[in-house]
């Protein structure tokens, strides 16, 4: 029997048997996009140990320093953290990048999920290459000194040592100068001041540091290549470029053990990363290995057959029903805290038994606080202030009085979101509806938002297990903080 597969190896098999067959601790990254339930409330067990089995084998053949990135959609997100926390530990939950599905209204959304298999991990620097196009819209004016942007010098923070008058201008209610009159000044003497129709503004000059950008969560900015097919539905190869630039180095092995379109495999071959990869007969595998063999990076196809030639090296399985149910309820035990908050309803009065149109309001504002908070966090519905589940059902009868499911619900909660905040908001924001011990609960995941997030003029935090609105000088501290002043 041979021993070991080969780099750049695409096996036309199903993905377990290709894995079966890897060594433990021989891969630095697993990508795996697996097939996604057609129901999205519950998962078949046959599901449940397929997907099981995957993550078994994944954390097996990653090394000490490897990581598995999982595609997943909206409504799959919560089943694929619970398989992944079982198995690799929530300690070693990375993040979730967001890739917006191009030409699709709403909060149509595809997600990367990252786990570590240690603490041993490492990340490259998560930045991107300014293009000159990006620069010039982002620096639009010029002078002598160089092209610049120009910045408010107020903020939406009642500072009362900062509401002073400056060269006939006070600042409006609720607002503030950024700095002191003395740092007005010494701006105004520097040239560093800008006016528009009398008001003025900062003037930033572009600077070296300008054209190296971080690049944030929500991946709303991928190119796409003329080969990029049914772009609209899948994730184009910058994306795949991106997740390797920050997740591998050179001459690391990626496993991609269910591949349909091979964009990852040209992702590897661009960047100098091996890969083994397989793709299930029934899956247009002839189309990819045509595909991949004209480009020339091929070393070896296998197919069931020779497949078996390979030792298998462990496919000693084992299967915990009901992971997806524990993992809720583990959350749930944990009780709340700066990272979980508990809500019975969203538009439902459990004392009254009637609509509460108000109810929505602490929503909002729980999801602003996880949206200011450095790490998110998850917003529990259905489940009262002690833990107990109360479940959503009257909820769902009284959201969307045209569509009295969980459709509806989810439908009237994302608008809201997208109403009260901003479309970008509500990307942030993962909506789920399960049923657990036979009541629904709705679970929203709520990812930190990279700029400020202000509701109705108000900014709020996450402090301990409540969601605290703080003013003023507070406000500025914060933002100072996170960096988020500009």
């Amino acid at each position: 029997m041979k021993e070991v597969l080969s780099p750049n190896t695409l096996a036309n098999c199903d993905s377990l048997s290709l894995m079966e067959r890897l060594p433990s601790a021989s891969v630095d990254l697993v990508y795996l996009d697996p097939p996604w339930s057609n129901d999205a409330y519950t998962f078949a067990v046959e599901y449940e140990i397929l997907v099981s089995k995957l993550f078994q084998q994944a954390n097996r053949v990653l090394n000490q320093t490897g990581k598995i990135v999982i595609h997943s959609i909206v409504n799959q997100n919560v089943f694929f953290h619970a398989q992944a926390s079982a198995l690799f530990g929530q300690d070693h939950y990375l993040e979730e990048f967001i890739i917006p599905r191009k030409g699709v209204t709403g909060n149509s959304h595809e997600t990367l999920i990252v786990y570590s298999k240690t603490d041993s991990t490492f990340f490259n620097k998560r930045v991107r290459k300014v293009s000159e196009q990006e620069l010039k819209e982002k620096f639009p004016s010029q002078d002598e000194n160089g092209s610049f942007m120009t910045i408010m010098l107020t903020m939406p923070v009642d500072r009362s040592n900062y509401q002073f008058n400056w060269r006939g201008i006070t600042p409006p209610k609720g607002q503030s100068w950024k700095y002191s009159l003395e740092k007005l000044n010494d701006f105004l003497l520097a040239g560093l001041i800008s006016f528009r129709k009398g008001i003025p503004y900062e003037k930033r000059y572009l600077s070296d540091k300008d054209y190296i950008v971080e690049i944030p969560t929500v991946w709303n900015d991928l190119s796409s290549s003329p080969d990029d097919r049914d772009f609209k539905f899948t994730i184009p190869l910058s994306g795949f470029e991106r997740l390797l630039e920050y997740s591998t180095r050179p001459n690391d092995v990626v496993l991609i053990p269910i591949c349909y379109r091979g964009r990852m495999i040209d992702a590897c071959e661009k960047l100098n990363r091996k890969w083994i990869a397989g793709s299930e007969p029934s899956s247009g595998s002839d189309e990819l290995i045509e595909r991949i063999l004209q480009k020339g990076v091929i070393s070896n196809i296998l197919n069931s057959d020779n497949l078996n030639s390979y030792s298998v090296v462990w496919n000693a399985y084992k299967y915990k029903s009901n992971q997806f149910e524990n993992y809720i309820l583990e959350l749930i035990s944990q009780g709340e805290d700066d990272t979980i908050e508990f809500k019975e309803s969203i538009c439902w009065n459990h004392h009254t038994q009637q609509k509460d149109t108000n109810a929505i309001e602490k929503i909002i504002k729980s999801i602003v606080a996880f949206l200011n908070s450095p790490i998110g966090g998850k917003i529990i519905v259905g489940v009262d202030d002690d833990g107990n589940i109360v479940g959503i059902e009257n909820d769902i009868e009284v959201a969307d009085p045209r569509k009295k499911n969980a459709d509806g619900y989810k439908l009237y909660l994302t608008n809201s979101i997208a109403d009260k905040l901003n479309n970008n908001a509500s990307l942030k924001c993962q909506i789920g509806i399960y049923e657990l011990e036979k009541k629904k609960i709705c679970l929203i995941t709520v990812n930190h938002s990279n700029d400020p997030v202000f509701y109705n003029g108000d900014f709020y935090i996450r402090t301990g297990n409540e969601s605290r609105k703080i003013s003023g000088e507070e406000v500025y501290n914060h933002l100072i903080r996170r960096g988020l002043n500009s």
